[in-house]
């Protein structure tokens, strides 16, 4: 029986595929098929272990639901909650609530529903191949490793809401190419490197039309570092206008009624 104050129980040595109903304003329940039943009061997270798990929380509680490895499936309630998928092809879903989900290594899905949430997908957590990322409503940060952001079977979707994503760039050297982007509903895109040194972005206006929404507001702000820089890739009968901002015109005489794409500039 948890107490006051915010109790977890470990199931981390389980080899057994786990159903949880975790409600921790009421009894939590851990079926462990044939092993019997488990029935624990004043319960807010768990951890599980490499079995095929189910997590199911209620309530507003914020939860914290470590499924370990395994191809898990997390709903999580109505709370701020944190989930963590491990290894395995995951699905993890936020629910309400301003939410943290992490996927591990394979192939998963992060939904991340309504509130303000954070869905990291970084190499390391996942390899992004098969994954799909929907942040759902309001204001969502998405973390993703550049080496895995081309592959033609990710989806990444921001939803609605003012959301960014953000991708991380472990070599300096190399430029980031985001001509070729696989996400869209993202209205800032944030570039972030484990080095010192800067590091080359390339744009194009299908790019921001991608990954923003193919109007004459797609306007996306790009933030970079103070070292960085960036190139235009500029598409057969498209015109280019640059300044304070890069603007993109599919006319050449730079008409704001022809404006396709925009592009607003961030330095951190």
């Amino acid at each position: 029986m948890g107490g006051n104050g915010s109790d977890t129980v470990d199931y981390s040595s389980s080899t057994t595929g786990l159903t949880v109903a975790l409600d921790a304003t009421s009894n939590t329940t851990v079926n462990a098929g044939t092993h019997g039943t488990d029935t624990l009061g004043g319960i807010e997270n768990i951890k599980t272990g490499i079995g095929n798990d189910s997590v199911t929380a209620t309530g507003t509680v914020a939860n914290v639901i470590d499924v370990g490895a395994g191809n898990d499936k997390v709903v999580a309630g109505d709370g701020d909650d944190t989930v963590f998928g491990g290894v395995g092809d995951d699905s993890l879903d936020g629910g309400v609530g301003t939410d943290s989900l992490v996927g591990g290594d394979g192939n998963d899905t992060l939904i991340g529903g309504a509130g303000a949430d954070t869905l990291d997908a970084r190499t390391g957590n996942t390899s992004l191949v098969n994954d799909s990322i929907n942040a759902g409503a309001d204001n969502d940060t998405v973390i993703i490793s550049q080496d895995t952001l081309g592959s033609a079977t990710v989806n990444l979707d921001g939803g609605t809401g003012s959301d960014m994503l953000q991708v991380y760039k472990g070599t300096a050297t190399a430029a980031l190419d985001l001509t070729s982007l696989k996400a869209t509903n993202f209205e800032t895109l944030d570039v972030l490197t484990d080095t010192t040194g800067g590091i080359s972005v390339t744009l194009s206006s299908a790019g921001v039309q991608q990954l923003v929404g193919a109007s004459a507001s797609s306007v996306l702000t790009l933030r970079l570092g103070s070292n960085d820089s960036y190139t235009v890739a500029v598409e057969s009968g498209v015109s280019v206008s640059q300044g304070q901002s890069i603007k993109f015109y599919s006319n050449p005489d730079l008409a704001a009624s022809h404006l396709i794409a925009q592009v607003n500039f961030s330095y951190v």
